[in-house]
C-alpha cells in the first residue's frame, strides 16, 4: 500500500483596476490553498481527495472531491468521483452548494489505441432543502485517442519503467 499528500498555495497581487466600488474598496489580493491526498491500497486501487479553497477580487471558491479507480483488467479502467463546491460572486450559485457525481471508463483497444468515455451529474442546491435549480447539468464525454509515433521523453528508457 502506498499513502502520499500534498498542499499548495499562491498569493496574487493585482493593480489599481480603477473600478467604481460603493460600500467596500476593491481588493488588491488573491489567495488560493489546495490539500491532498493519494491511497493505493493495492496495485489495481486507486483513493485520491482533495480540497480546494480560492478567495480573489471578484470571486470565491470552495470544494471538495474524492475519486476511486479500479483497474479492472489490464486493458480496462473504471473510475467514480463525488464532489461538492460552492462559488459565490461572478459565478452566480449565490448561496448555495453544487453537488455532483461521475462514473467513467477506460478501455486500451491496442496498445496505441483507447476508448474512454464518462456520465457525470451536478445538482445545485440553493440554500434551501430541495435541489431545484436551473444551473442543474447532466454531462456525457467521449473520446478515442490514437498514440502517433513514440514518446521522446522515454527514448533511451526499458521498456515497463
Amino acid at each position: 500500500a502506498e499513502l502520499g499528500a500534498w498542499v499548495s498555495g499562491g498569493v496574487r497581487g493585482y493593480g489599481d483596476t480603477e473600478t467604481t466600488v460603493i460600500l467596500e474598496p476593491m481588493r488588491e489580493r488573491g489567495w488560493r490553498a489546495d490539500a491532498g491526498a493519494r491511497w493505493q491500497p493495492a496495485a489495481e486501487w486507486v483513493l485520491d481527495g482533495r480540497y480546494q479553497l480560492e478567495w480573489n477580487p471578484g470571486g470565491f471558491l470552495n470544494g471538495a472531491e474524492v475519486s476511486a479507480r479500479y483497474g479492472a483488467t489490464d486493458r480496462l479502467t473504471v473510475s467514480a468521483s463525488l464532489l461538492t463546491f460552492q462559488q459565490i460572486e461572478e459565478y452566480r450559485l449565490g448561496e448555495g452548494r453544487a453537488f455532483g457525481g461521475g462514473t467513467s471508463a477506460d478501455f486500451a483497444v491496442t496498445d496505441r489505441m483507447s476508448l474512454a468515455g464518462g456520465l457525470s451529474i451536478i445538482r445545485h442546491r440553493d440554500g434551501g432543502n430541495v435541489f431545484t435549480s436551473p444551473w442543474n447539468q447532466g454531462r456525457a464525454w467521449s473520446t478515442l485517442r490514437i498514440d502517433l509515433g513514440s514518446d521522446p521523453g522515454l527514448a533511451g528508457r526499458e521498456p515497463g519503467r
